[in-house]
């Protein structure tokens, strides 16, 4: 039994019983995981993380380019299916969907395909959480994508910064400091400017390993840290 057949079998043998599914054409792909529909309704395909560098309109990832165009040549101006739960519309007011294109389960494609990763943080797609496992784990393993080395990797570009942040590193709340158009600082709740790698030492902060992996991998604390 092949991995693929296995994931398809647990996706046949969950059940959606309080999900709606409807039809509509995607007019526009907004990013990688945000799908316009024909209507106006915004579609954020649920249970995915894919590369990005934050909301700011001032930020790109060259991976999330790749997606978008990946989904544009699937889905645009294309009919879909979509599921989604009439009770769990997001503040945005984006419809966490699973769509359908033909015999594609796009959700499930991306992350077949090394383009996004199973995102957790607010809890599990339980309908499908087996199968999005067992996807991302493949991905994971066969380097599929953007996984590298094991890692979700994240390309952002540095397109022009606040000024008062060139130059300088972000330290969050996780102890970590990055580069300033680093993903892994949204949503923290603690942020600190620093000036400078002596500052980010004196202040008991390591470097990001995703944003700054070459630093990280050559990062020495200080034997003993002052309280801050």
């Amino acid at each position: 039994m092949t991995w693929r057949f296995t994931i398809l079998l647990l996706m046949v043998l969950s059940g959606c019983s309080s999900s709606k599914t409807e039809r509509g054409t995607i007019a526009k792909v907004l990013d990688g995981r945000t799908l316009e529909l024909a209507d106006g309704r915004l579609l954020r395909l649920a249970g995915l993380e894919t590369p990005h560098c934050g909301e700011a309109k001032d930020r790109s990832s060259v991976e999330d380019k790749e997606v978008r165009r990946f989904l544009e040549e699937q889905v645009l101006q294309q009919q879909v299916e979509f599921t989604y739960n009439p009770g769990a519309t997001q503040a945005l007011g984006h419809l966490a969907a699973q769509v359908r294109f033909g015999a594609h389960h796009i959700n499930l494609e991306l992350l077949e395909r090394g383009y996004a990763r199973y995102f957790t943080k607010y809890g599990t797609i339980q309908e499908f959480h087996k199968a999005f496992e067992a996807a991302e784990h493949h991905a994971r393993e066969a380097g599929s994508g953007f996984w590298k080395d094991g890692r979700f990797a994240t390309t952002c570009l540095h397109n022009p910064m606040p000024s008062f942040l060139e130059g300088k590193f972000v330290g969050s709340g996780d102890l970590h400091f990055h580069a300033p158009e680093c993903v892994e600082i949204q949503g923290e709740p603690r942020l600190t400017v620093l000036e400078d790698l002596a500052q980010a030492r004196k202040e008991a902060y390591s470097p990001c390993p995703r944003c700054l992996p070459e630093l990280a991998a050559t990062w020495t604390k200080p034997e003993a840290a002052g309280p801050r």
